[in-house]
């Protein structure tokens, strides 16, 4: 789902739900759903080069690591005093021959889709 432009938390839910691994609320029984995209985050963190090796001309599992990361710029309300969020960046990054290469990099103003 994330290869194919879905957010993680949406891939991780989804995941979730077909293992029947949602958790339940113990007073009520009921189904609480997940809003953490982390197991998918530990996926691509794990299996990233494996399933983009075949993609990548010349390079080998062995030369160099995909690294990703978002990063929140926040800025002061000058009136309250408050910080918050203005935007996220993304960004991939790749080693050849040693040196970094920059995959992407872009700016969302929300974590959870590209606005």
């Amino acid at each position: 789902m994330v290869g194919a432009g879905s957010t993680c938390r949406d891939a991780a839910l989804v995941a979730r739900e077909r293992a029947k691994r949602l958790r339940s609320d113990p007073s009520t029984g009921e189904l609480r759903l997940s809003w953490h995209g982390s197991l998918v985050m530990d996926w691509v963190e794990v299996f990233a080069l494996v399933v983009s090796e075949p993609y990548r001309p010349g390079a080998s599992l062995s030369g160099g690591s995909l690294l990703l990361d978002d990063l929140p710029v926040k800025v002061r309300d000058p009136q309250s005093g408050l910080n918050r969020i203005a935007f996220r960046t993304f960004c991939a990054v790749d080693y050849e021959a040693g040196c970094p290469k920059l995959w992407r990099l872009e700016a969302y103003t929300s974590k959870s889709q590209a606005d």
